[in-house]
């Protein structure tokens, strides 16, 4: 009987001690890098289970990818959704990605954008361009977050195929582009319905709400650019072949360089149409409106507003 009881014991003694490691073990699993508290650490997110309302706020470590995961909500047209958003881990809190704290990142080693035209008043997020360390204001209106100025991202020298500068303060009105998905990772070209739903949040159709007091437009003393979304003047801007220059010399007697611009507002680049045709969107700063319509992707040439993916 004795030997029959401590054989038991021992068994009980051993199965306790196991459990207990498991659980250290699986503690010990529960954190990131630097020792970030998780709800999952898995080798890629297809490990995760589906994000869905009862793990609103748990947090992932990804190992494939080295990326913080956190599952929230998001609204599409009127269903709600629920995706693993990508976070930044910055002192052991984690941020959504395009939205960090403003002042994350230090300007004398990154290339801040720069933020003279934008509300002191709203409160910013920050996003990294890791493409040229670029640091860009974010703001949230709505549900939508935005970049708070247009995108300034050097798509190579040539300007028939990258971006440039032509005609405008680029530190302030960023780059033109030809048609384009030239957004950075997690980004994209507003579609029209987003630009639709921004402004009716607004619920100003003048777009008054939208504009920046010192971007350049006719009546900027009368914008106070509440939402701080800092909208800013800018202009249509057309290639000329030589032909077109020499046509412009021969009948009109005006001696032109290659570019041709037409301003008075804002034009920006939206989604695709098709193959050939892109969307933009007009702001017309004299008929205190904004009109879609479509261009040709190549020899044109507008800014471009990004707004973040709900799955990023």
């Amino acid at each position: 009987m004795f030997y029959k009881f401590s054989f038991s014991m021992l068994t009980l003694l051993a199965v306790l001690s196991f459990s207990l490691s498991a659980c250290s073990d699986d503690d010990s699993s529960l954190s990131g890098p630097g020792g970030t508290s998780v709800d999952y650490r898995v080798a890629s997110i297809d490990s995760l289970e589906d994000c869905k309302p009862e793990l609103e706020n748990e947090r992932a470590y990804i190992e494939d990818d080295s990326t913080w995961r956190v599952c929230k909500s998001y609204k599409a047209d009127t269903l709600i959704k629920w995706t693993w958003r990508r976070h930044l881990n910055i002192n052991g809190e984690l941020y959504l990605v395009g939205y960090v704290p403003a002042g994350t990142y230090d300007c004398n080693v990154y290339d801040c954008v720069t933020t003279e035209y934008l509300n002191p008043n709203v409160t910013y997020g920050e996003f990294l361009d890791t493409r040229d360390n670029k640091v860009y204001k974010t703001v949230y209106i709505g549900e939508q977050l935005w970049m708070a100025q247009n995108l300034a991202y050097t798509q190579g020298n040539d300007s028939l195929t990258g971006a440039n500068s032509y005609d405008t303060d680029s530190t302030k009105k960023g780059y033109y582009y030809q048609a384009g998905y030239n957004c950075p990772y997690g980004w994209t070209n507003p579609s029209r319905d987003d630009f639709t739903k921004l402004v009716q949040f607004t619920g100003d159709t003048t777009l008054s709400a939208l504009k920046t007091a010192n971007g350049d437009w006719k009546n900027s003393e009368n914008y106070t650019n509440p939402f701080g979304f800092s909208l800013v003047e800018t202009c249509d801007m057309t290639y000329l072949t030589d032909a077109q220059v020499e046509e412009f010399r021969r009948d009109w007697g005006l001696s032109t360089s290659q570019w041709s611009a037409t301003c008075g507002g804002t034009y920006l680049w939206l989604e695709s149409h098709n193959s050939y045709y892109w969307w933009y969107v007009e702001v017309n700063e004299f008929e205190q409106n904004y009109e879609y319509y479509t261009d040709v992707n190549k020899k044109k040439y507008k800014t471009l507003r990004c707004i973040a993916l709900n799955y990023y």
